[in-house]
């Protein structure tokens, strides 16, 4: 049994230019709805979305939900692709919240008697600053001033522009990408030289994720993209004969990772705050799948002294090029 330690590296952009667009309804009973067109597909987005509404109306959490995805009512939103829906989707949710949260507090200024400047949010209320006991709570405000079936809805959107700085000569610019996502991980490995199975003993994977909305949620999009990489290092290999026809066409056949596959998982999440993300927060989508074969693959390599460039480093390819190596020394 050969032991091996393997790293890959990441530096990937965002699709760039794309536009966000939101809206934050908010209701008498001082509930908050988010119509948000990014897609919830297990990847946390409509967790993120509804921390950020709250946060910036401050109200409880479980007081936010997400509104069905219908493109009738739904603005517009470029794609729930390229890693880009907590910076630019946060982005344009943030800014509707913060729009409506103005409205709420231009219609409770005379009924508090005050200036815009002297009011505040907390825990679902309006309030006094210097008052604090001055209190409405955003519903009542609402009801008050459109009754009690009113709501009040406040907009917003986000579009990063490119080549703000764009050399016409070379082409160059810093602003090429909305931001940029980097992440390191490591693999520790061990390969059978009799029978060819590698097995992975352990992974870390270090992301910079900006700001860290949701620790948890990042732990487990790392985690996610760990297990989705060590299947397509490991297992998934889609199987053509010579005529063409797919001769492994169900999961029977294409073995996809399970809980069972995968080894110990270090998430390592590395918070460098992005100046124009939402609290300095930016995309964890696909770093956690891209540098994983990559890693497992030099950590291959360094246990067998010897680098396979095909995929997936099943038993049977790990095992014939052991014996080619052995013949080789022969030789």
């Amino acid at each position: 049994m050969k032991r091996g330690k393997g790293f890959a590296c990441i530096s990937k952009p965002t699709r760039s230019p794309t536009t966000s667009a939101a809206g934050v309804v908010v209701n008498g009973k001082g509930e908050v709805k988010v119509l948000a067109g990014t897609v919830e597909i297990g990847q946390g987005c409509s967790t993120i979305l509804s921390q950020v509404a709250a946060e910036e109306l401050k109200v409880p959490l479980e007081k936010v939900r997400m509104a069905p995805l219908d493109t009738d009512v739904i603005p517009f939103d470029a794609s729930t692709t390229s890693s880009r829906s907590t910076y630019h989707m946060g982005n344009a949710v943030r800014r509707a919240a913060i729009d409506v949260r103005e409205k709420i507090m231009e219609m409770a200024r005379p009924m508090l008697e005050a200036k815009k400047e002297d009011l505040s949010f907390s825990d679902g209320k309006v309030y006094l600053k210097d008052q604090p006991q001055m209190a409405l709570s955003i519903g009542e405000v609402v009801r008050r001033k459109l009754g009690n079936e009113g709501d009040v809805r406040g907009d917003g959107s986000y579009t990063y522009e490119i080549g703000k700085d764009l050399d016409l000569e070379t082409g160059h610019s810093d602003h090429a990408s909305a931001f940029y996502m980097y992440a390191t991980q490591a693999a520790e490995v061990a390969v059978d030289e009799e029978t060819g199975r590698v097995r992975i003993l352990r992974m870390s994977a270090a992301h910079d994720v900006g700001k860290a909305i949701n620790p948890l949620n990042c732990a487990a999009q790392i985690e996610g993209g760990l297990a989705m990489g060590i299947g397509s290092a490991l297992h998934e290999e889609m199987v053509i004969d010579n005529q063409g026809k797919v001769r492994n066409p169900s999961f029977l056949d294409y073995h996809i990772v399970t809980s069972l596959d995968v080894p110990k998982m270090i998430p390592i999440v590395v918070e460098c705050p992005e100046p124009e993300g939402p609290y300095g927060a930016k995309g964890l989508g696909e770093p956690g799948l891209a540098p994983t074969p990559a890693a497992i693959g030099n950590a291959v390599a360094d246990a067998i002294g010897i680098r396979i460039y095909d995929l997936p480093l099943n038993p049977e390819r790990v095992y014939w090029v052991i014996q080619q190596k052995k013949k080789k020394k022969v030789a």
